[in-house]
């Protein structure tokens, strides 16, 4: 019901207004605080049974706000006093969207009493038809505000009106041509500015959408609705920061509602503010606010904060609430977080499959992954997962160090060597490829003596020589390996060659002091 809300009333402000509260009560209807515009129409009503601008504004209020049996009540209330066709409009309009066809007899109704004439007749109509949840029907509504404009083409509502029905057909082009007509017909018209940059920030052309929204708050300042949508084109744009304070400065200046409190409390979670939008989630909760997604969330904050028993007790909420449609990867990556926190390595990694799987996008959950199956020493499995990786991304050296280590640890010395390989290409002035390919090979080498491994351990050394002490370890194993590799080919002078580098580097190494017979 709320999604006509900022076109809500717009044909209200083509209504004579005497009475300031009148006024006041249409101000704050556009503005969608709701609550105040109920409050000064419901006391206006005791003091004035005769002004019909009342009973239709207030009747609309219940409609907007999605309470139809209210809505209908007041127009039957008021239609028992007098005939008017504006009161007709409203009670067409509350039991119609309550699933009843009959409606569209009222519309009828107040068209003939009207005899077609009334632009804001005609206009209370068109903006059924545009807003409708069940019976949208823009071509009805384009048709009806053609007739209303030729009846007043000053009035700026009917132009955005226009724009409304354009859009509901997804012509942004006419929209955008009805909603500068709308300026042209008032200028600083602050809703054609809000709507042209609702398109724009659609679209993410944020610095246009920006643009509009800015110029159009500069003209009317206390036009809040514009700082809810600055915020949510910044939320698209993923400065959540700014997001913040825009949206901030919307929430208290509108109506305390719950809806906005929870879009103020997400914006804070997605700029990691967690323990301030869990207290909002909360309050949210302890008043039976019944979006499955608040569930979500709170499911994530309380992991964010390090409560993981609390993050799975929301999550588990979130899954009995929620429904197929509003589930997304995030949230089998969540439980996947969550079950890793707790211990449970293999109902997070089936968790992180079902994320990846509902979102293709999670490519580093593949990493994710394979590092639990290699933690639990099962390697194969690793390494499928890194090779799927390299598959979706432009592997890096340390993408194949990774799979290069699973292949490795998993005896598959071949594949391990292909992946080290690629480390040599990417970087060949590091020692890292080399050292890993002279492991490969020397461990899968069934003919030790012909020295497979060797030329990579020599490489090693050379590309270590610069700064021996931080590569002690690497020049150590790679001495050893030739030490050995020449004791096999019986060139002692050279094997002691080598192990005496060992010592030089490693003062206690037994291999070293057995060969040359030191103790």
């Amino acid at each position: 019901m709320r999604k006509g809300i900022l076109v809500g009333f717009a044909l209200m402000q083509t209504l004579i207004m005497n009475a300031q509260t009148v006024q006041d009560a249409t101000k704050s209807i556009e503005l969608e605080q709701f609550e105040k515009a109920k409050k000064i129409l419901v006391e206006l009503s005791k003091k004035d049974q005769k002004n019909p601008e009342i009973a239709f504004q207030l009747s609309d209020v219940y409609y907007q706000t999605g309470n139809l049996d209210s809505a209908k009540i007041v127009a039957e209330q008021a239609l028992a006093k007098n005939e008017n066709a504006l009161y007709y409009v409203a009670l067409g309009k509350s039991v119609y969207e309550n699933n009843d066809k009959s409606g569209e007899n009222y519309f009828e109704k107040a068209l003939a009493l009207s005899k077609s004439k009334d632009p804001k007749v005609l206009a209370g109509i068109a903006e059924f038809y545009i807003n409708s949840v069940k019976f949208k029907n823009a071509d009805k509504a384009i048709a009806l505000l053609q007739t209303a404009i030729s009846k007043d083409d000053k009035n700026p509502y009917y132009y955005s009106l226009m724009g409304d029905a354009y859009l509901a057909k997804n012509d942004g082009s006419k929209a955008i041509e009805s909603f500068k007509k709308a300026l042209n017909a008032k200028p600083g018209f602050p809703m054609a500015y809000l709507k042209i940059g609702n398109i724009y920030n659609k679209a993410r052309n944020y610095n246009e959408g920006l643009k509009y929204y800015n110029e159009g708050l500069e003209k009317n300042p206390d036009y809040v609705l514009f700082h809810r949508q600055i915020g949510d084109l910044y939320y698209r744009a993923k400065q959540y920061q700014k997001a913040i304070a825009s949206y901030k400065v919307y929430v208290e200046n509108t109506d305390k509602n719950a809806d906005n409190d929870f879009r103020y409390a997400s914006f804070l979670f997605l700029n990691e503010n967690y323990k301030d939008a869990l207290g909002i989630f909360e309050s949210l909760k302890k008043n039976n606010y019944s979006n499955p997604i608040l569930y979500r969330l709170l499911g994530y904050s309380y992991y964010e904060t390090g409560d993981v028993s609390k993050g799975l007790e929301y999550m588990n909420e979130y899954w009995k609430k929620t429904n197929d449609k509003l589930v997304i990867g995030t949230d089998y990556e969540y439980m996947g977080k969550i079950y890793s926190k707790s211990g449970n390595d293999s109902l997070a990694i089936i968790n992180y499959k079902k994320a990846i799987e509902k979102d293709t996008s999670k490519i580093e959950l593949y990493s994710e992954v394979a590092g639990m199956y290699f933690t639990g020493k099962q390697y194969g499995k690793a390494a499928e997962m890194f090779a799927i990786r390299l598959t979706k991304i432009a592997p890096t050296a340390q993408d194949y160090l990774n799979l290069g280590k699973a292949y490795y640890y998993d005896k598959n010395y071949s594949l391990a060597d292909s992946a080290f390989a690629k480390i040599v290409e990417i970087i060949p002035t590091s020692p890292t490829g080399y050292l890993w390919r002279a492991r490969a090979n020397y461990a899968g080498d069934v003919t030790p003596d012909k020295g497979k491994a060797k030329p990579y351990y020599e490489k090693v050394i050379e590309l270590t020589q610069a700064d021996v002490q931080k590569n002690k370890k690497e020049l150590t194993d790679s001495y050893a390996y030739l030490a050995y590799h020449y004791s096999l080919t019986k060139d002692k002078t050279k094997s002691n060659e080598y192990w005496t580098k060992v010592l030089e580097l490693d003062p206690e190494n037994k291999m070293a002091k057995q060969a040359l017979g030191k103790k």
